[in-house]
């Protein structure tokens, strides 16, 4: 359906996009799980025995999470 578009004038151009946007909102699925968190607060899973994971960090993909956390600097202990 979204091939055809390029090739149409701009009122069914408009009109195709409208029905594809339609179409994704009404079949959309989600499961939300632990939903949207606090930018500055994330939900932070961290296995036992890493180290220097920070408490907080930015949670969104913008901030290209987890690259906010540094995790370059992040270890593992024999504890």
């Amino acid at each position: 359906m979204h091939k055809r578009g390029p090739g149409l004038p701009a009122a069914e151009r408009n009109a195709l996009g409208k029905e594809i946007y339609r179409t994704i909102v009404e079949n959309q699925y989600n499961i939300g799980i632990v939903g949207l968190s606090p930018m500055v607060q994330g939900v932070i899973v961290v296995k036992n025995g890493l180290n220097n994971v920070p408490e907080t960090a930015g949670n969104d993909w913008p901030l290209r999470t987890p690259n906010t956390g540094f995790p370059e600097q992040w270890f593992y202990s024999s504890q």
